[in-house]
């Protein structure tokens, strides 16, 4: 009956559900962890990969359309070396694997002027992409935790991604227009910055044992 159905739970569609994430320390910074790494991901990149191969290959839109084609092909070769690194080296092993391979993948790609160096950057790639997965399944465990569900879990997290989504294109934008405004040519500049971040969440995540038990609490 309509007096036995449950209210609408306006909070539930509240953007800043991911707030719930940062109500412990483990959260906090596996959260964190996650964002920094987003700064990566090749949707956020994809405007700053367009202007790059416009000006250093002098790429149409073929090429770009063929180096995504590549891009997606090295998406989904990483979900298959992702999984089998964490059998491998455990989640801290192949997190620190996969985030080392996409700061080499954005080092090598920063510096690209040849196909060489492009294929370089792509077979990093493989390795790398699918960083944020151990993070993600520790995000779960340790919201888990603090009374989270598994669905408000993923949904607080992707919630997180959206709203860092708005801004990082226009992050990327503004350093390749310093760095390829006058005079200055180092159009690879924000692939730099990739890297540096990749690295700095690797460090942020080292500043936690996310393997500790959480402590259950109730909801």
């Amino acid at each position: 009956t309509l007096k036995e159905s449950k209210q609408f739970n306006l909070q539930a569609c509240s953007p800043l559900r991911f707030l719930k994430l940062f109500r412990a320390k483990t959260t906090s910074i596996l959260t964190l962890v996650v964002g920094m790494q987003s700064f990566g991901d090749y949707l956020n990149l994809y405007d700053i990969n367009y202007l790059f191969l416009k000006k250093v290959f002098d790429v149409d839109q073929t090429g770009i359309g063929r180096y995504a084609t590549a891009v997606g092909t090295t998406q989904f070769i990483s979900g298959q070396t992702m999984a089998k690194s964490i059998g491998a080296l455990g989640q801290k092993g192949a997190t620190l694997f996969a985030n080392t391979m996409w700061a080499l993948a954005m080092g090598l790609f920063a510096n690209a002027t040849s196909i060489q160096h492009i294929g370089g950057s792509l077979a990093a790639m493989c390795f790398g992409h699918a960083r944020n997965s151990g993070v993600a399944a520790y995000i779960q465990s340790h919201g888990q935790a603090l009374g989270m569900g598994k669905s408000e879990i993923a949904a607080a997290q992707a919630n997180f991604l959206a709203i860092l989504k708005v801004g990082i294109p226009l992050f990327y934008a503004n350093i390749f227009v310093r760095a390829t405004s006058n005079g200055r040519n180092k159009p690879g500049a924000p692939y730099v910055v990739v890297a540096l971040i990749s690295i700095l969440s690797q460090l942020l995540f080292w500043t936690i044992d996310p393997d500790k038990k959480a402590v259950q609490k109730a909801k």
